[in-house]
């Protein structure tokens, strides 16, 4: 996750420190936790070992960081900021005591913080949407699985591609909001990843040194993944035909053309009743009526797209 929050010291007084023994770079904090800290840490621990095991991660971590776990946390189930650290001055990723026990895609969630750990040693300045793009696709190739907010992107489909909502909100009060964002976020990226070189795509996204952030860095890999070979694709060509290609996609599902489709399977993009005004970077379809689509707007028989940029 994303945002800006330093660890102040006191929320170490009552916190319990176990050095990792497998992994000595690792150190783990249960911050006012009342149950037993090695408990709640072994499931921690084991998912780490897992995921540190995939090649995103060789060779890439800070060389030391912690694993906070907050009780007294109210923001989304896991967190990363490039101002977290642990008391000793790690960078740190941190997580919910609930959102380790008893979860069955800890995994995911593993993948997701530590691949921001890894981002922010190449990219540091890089925009939040681009960071949580890379982080959600992470735990796919680490797992296997899409993060179930994918679907939610399909079901709310105006939210800003650009735009992410701060996961220091109290989780309730934007779950909704927030997990449109992110399937939006992943659908785009996803959409990449498939199209425009897959893993050699992501490591270039992932890795490459650039003063390029946001939609000009897009623009960039995407035209050094072109001029490598890695894809043949015409949305490949730029963030602005990637983007256009990848909104038509959400709403064609003509699963017989990659390109026009985002995944395979029974994901439909939600058709509105009417037009309405949409964010920068985004798209809505509505029925069509007895009145044309509306200027620039896409016709595709029944429904209207509407596709904006900036």
């Amino acid at each position: 996750m994303v945002g800006a929050v330093l660890v102040s010291p006191h929320s170490h007084a009552a916190a319990v420190r176990i050095q990792d023994r497998e992994h000595n770079e690792i150190t783990y904090f249960a911050i006012d936790y009342k149950g037993s800290a090695e408990d709640l840490i072994a499931p921690l621990r084991e998912a780490l070992s897992s995921v540190l095991k995939h090649s995103i991660y060789n060779d890439r971590l800070p060389n030391r960081f912690a694993v906070l776990i907050d009780s007294n946390w109210q923001g989304a189930p896991a967190y990363w900021s490039p101002l977290l650290f642990s008391q000793d001055g790690d960078p740190a990723i941190l997580f919910k005591p609930r959102a380790i026990l008893g979860n069955t895609k800890l995994r995911s969630l593993v993948s997701h913080e530590l691949t921001h750990l890894v981002h922010h040693q190449f990219r540091a300045d890089e925009e939040a949407w681009v960071r949580e793009g890379l982080a959600l696709v992470s735990e796919y190739l680490v797992t296997g699985f899409l993060n179930a907010s994918i679907e939610e992107g399909f079901k709310t489909t105006e939210t800003s591609l650009t735009e992410v909502i701060d996961p220091r909100l109290e989780e309730q009060t934007s779950n909704h909001i927030r997990s449109a964002q992110y399937g939006h976020i992943l659908q785009y990226f996803y959409y990449l990843y498939k199209l425009c070189g897959k893993e050699k795509l992501f490591d270039l996204l992932l890795t490459t040194k650039s003063e390029e952030k946001g939609i000009g860095f897009i623009n960039e890999i995407l035209a050094l993944s072109s001029q490598l070979g890695y894809s043949q694709s015409s949305v490949c060509v730029d963030f602005k035909s990637s983007f256009i290609a990848f909104e038509k996609a959400r709403f064609l599902r003509n699963f017989l053309k990659p390109e026009e489709h985002i995944l395979l399977g029974s994901f439909k993009a939600t058709i509105r009743d009417a037009k309405t005004d949409i964010p920068p970077y985004s798209a809505t379809a509505y029925k069509k009526t007895k009145d044309d689509c509306a200027q620039n707007d896409y016709d595709y028989g029944n429904y209207c797209l509407r596709i904006r940029l900036n």
